[in-house]
């Protein structure tokens, strides 16, 4: 996967401080160009024996006056080996899908205390490796002559308005309204494929508070709806305690319920040592329990139940308006026994060990 920005101009500077940058083709990209700026690029691989996911993404964000806006772009490539379930039949498939995302907002300071945004992103292709491997066993069992079959042409939408109130330092309050639709790839009987139209709405409420200088606490709770499914309700509160000048203690957990039968548990803790002014080093961990996941896609798509556990070690180097984050974790996944309604997907939800790599740059200026 290639990802490049060496064709994007962000910045144009007159050559003498004297120019006249009014009048001037160059003073005018200046303009455009104003304010406090930042650009962030990112890389993140997911990487198995079977399944490879990268993505790269790239982020600019600027702020003058009362306005913020932000633009944004991603890249995410899938490899997979498929292996179909022997006993069913199908045959081993190389598979390789690309995902691409553009996400634009913009927010406005309505008071000293009082911000609002809005926010749109659009993607197209496939959301989750999960979705391809589908896809291609619905490909293989119903692509004949008659079947009524269409290829998949995933693709989706999402609008977003928040809101951002600081009654007073230390303490913020954070609404957003969310509503979005997702073409997905639907699953198939014969001549009878399944619903591949989607509307998710969803709101979400979140209380950042400084209890004292060295100890901050974030909370959450979402309320998500989906086409053909219950409401899923989510809450997740996280911690931050400085130890002292150098040592940072992180903490958070949370769960979701969603009618009839999915619950889902998760937590984790973090360890931040500031070696110097410029190098700190974090050391983390997480697990994860849920009891199956509800797939809309296809009536036997759903997962079974999962356990997962991550740990991971990162450093972030700071020098002036540069930033740069690199880190590695080992991400373990363990999957209950499948339905037998589910057999179709064994090999898809397989144990697997992953290895997660992740990269970042920003820049402030």
């Amino acid at each position: 996967m290639k990802f490049s920005t060496g064709n994007l101009t962000l910045l144009s500077l007159p050559l003498f401080a004297g120019e006249d940058q009014s009048t001037s083709p160059e003073g005018e990209r200046f303009q455009l160009f104003a304010g406090e700026q930042e650009l962030d690029l990112e890389y993140e691989g997911l990487l198995s024996n079977e399944i490879e996911v990268q993505r790269a993404a790239m982020r600019y964000s600027q702020r003058r006056g009362l306005w913020r806006t932000d633009i944004g772009a991603s890249m995410t490539d899938y490899s997979i080996d498929y292996q179909p379930f022997a006993p069913l039949g199908g045959l081993p498939e190389g598979l390789s899908e690309t995902t691409r995302q553009f996400n634009l907002s913009a927010s406005y300071a309505l008071s000293g205390s009082v911000e609002s945004s809005l926010a749109f992103s659009h993607y197209d292709g496939f959301a989750d490796f999960r979705s391809i491997w589908i896809a291609e066993y619905y490909r293989q069992a119903f692509n004949f002559p008659g079947s009524g079959y269409q290829a998949p042409d995933p693709h989706g939408f999402s609008i977003v308005s928040g809101w951002v109130w600081d009654p007073k330092p230390g303490t913020r309050f954070s609404l957003d309204l969310t509503y979005g639709e997702d073409t997905i790839a639907p699953g198939w009987s014969f001549r009878d494929p399944g619903n591949d139209l989607l509307k998710n709405r969803a709101f979400s409420l979140s209380w950042e508070q400084a209890i004292n200088p060295s100890l901050k606490t974030e909370t959450s709770f979402t309320y998500f709806d989906i086409t053909d499914r219950e409401a899923r309700m989510i809450f997740s509160s996280s911690w931050n305690w400085a130890m002292s000048d150098d040592l940072t203690l992180g903490a958070n957990f949370g769960g979701s319920r969603e009618e009839p039968d999915f619950e889902a548990v998760y937590g984790g803790i973090s360890l931040t040592y500031q070696l110097n002014p410029r190098l700190s080093i974090r050391a983390e961990a997480r697990l994860y329990n849920d009891s199956g996941e509800i797939e809309t896609s296809g009536f036997n798509a759903s997962a079974p139940g999962l356990r997962s556990s991550e740990v991971g070690l990162s450093a972030l180097y700071e020098i002036g308006a540069h930033s740069f984050r690199i880190g590695v974790a080992r991400y373990l996944a363990d999957y209950g026994s499948p339905d037998p309604e589910n057999e179709f997907f064994t090999n898809l939800y397989d144990d697997r060990d992953w290895w997660t790599i992740r990269t970042a740059y920003s820049f402030r200026f």
